[in-house]
């Protein structure tokens, strides 16, 4: 045996195997570095894109805030106004007993340092109830559902205004009963006189000022607008049960939820 070309041969074999199998690692070697770095690269890219949808996520977040903030910041003011304005003057009435100021021919005083007087009270009284129906028909127009954090907080707000209505409207009374005569001041009704106190504006509509009001309610388009308010109210007084009654349940269902628990 030719010991020689046999070493030669295996010698040559080992050597390409050897080779083949240092080229077949080189070559792995590159292929898994190369797919590692698109690995790295993808990822790169995906957390680059989740980050900027996490961002853009927050930028809409910080916005919606912001409308909101402005949403509340541009109604809560006037609207607790005219809330405040209307349970300070239903309290005036039933507990202070400034009632009798409210009939026409009431022309004494009724007390020696309160000076109270028809001329006052009534038209107030009705500015009161007047602009709160108009704050009311504006929050509903306007008023953005991004200010509820769902829909049962949306529907228990609207539930209150819609109390407040109905104490004034419905008939028969619900939740009490009551003898005598009584009026009403309907829901369209209640619309028709907060729809005349609303005022354009470019930015925001607004409710008409107590000077402009006291300059207008005496004249027709005004008084034949008020005039289901005016029944109710004029010449009030506690022995007219239903007509009492309702004022009673509009002062209740206004109170704000502090005020109740103080009580």
């Amino acid at each position: 045996m030719n010991w020689t070309a046999l070493l030669e041969t295996l010698g040559g074999t080992a050597i390409m195997i050897a080779a083949v199998a240092w080229l077949s690692r080189t070559l792995v070697g590159q292929l898994l570095k190369k797919e590692y770095e698109q690995f790295k690269s993808d990822l790169t890219a995906q957390h680059k894109r989740e980050l900027k949808k996490f961002e853009r996520q927050l930028e809409s977040e910080a916005s919606a805030e912001d409308r909101i903030r402005q949403e509340i910041l541009r109604w809560a003011n006037p609207v607790l106004d005219a809330v405040l304005h209307l349970q300070s003057r239903l309290n005036n009435i039933l507990h202070d007993h400034a009632y009798p100021a409210l009939d026409k021919n009431f022309d004494g005083m009724l007390k020696e340092t309160w000076s109270i007087s028809y001329a006052y009270l009534m038209p107030s009284t009705l500015y009161s109830f007047a602009s709160f129906f108009a704050w009311v028909r504006m929050l509903r127009e306007r008023m953005s559902f991004e200010l509820f954090r769902n829909h049962k907080e949306k529907d228990r707000f609207y539930a209150a205004i819609r109390g407040v209505q109905d104490a004034l409207s419905d008939w028969p009374p619900h939740g009490y009963e009551c003898s005598g005569p009584d009026t009403q001041v309907f829901t369209m009704q209640q619309r028709a006189i907060g729809e005349m106190l609303i005022v354009p504006n470019a930015n925001k509509p607004e409710c008409m000022s107590y000077h402009a009001f006291l300059s207008k309610w005496t004249t027709d388009a005004f008084q034949s607008r008020l005039s289901p308010l005016c029944l109710l109210l004029e010449g009030l007084q506690p022995a007219d049960k239903c007509r009492w009654k309702r004022l009673q349940c509009c002062e209740e269902l206004l109170q704000l939820p502090e005020r109740k628990e103080a009580k």
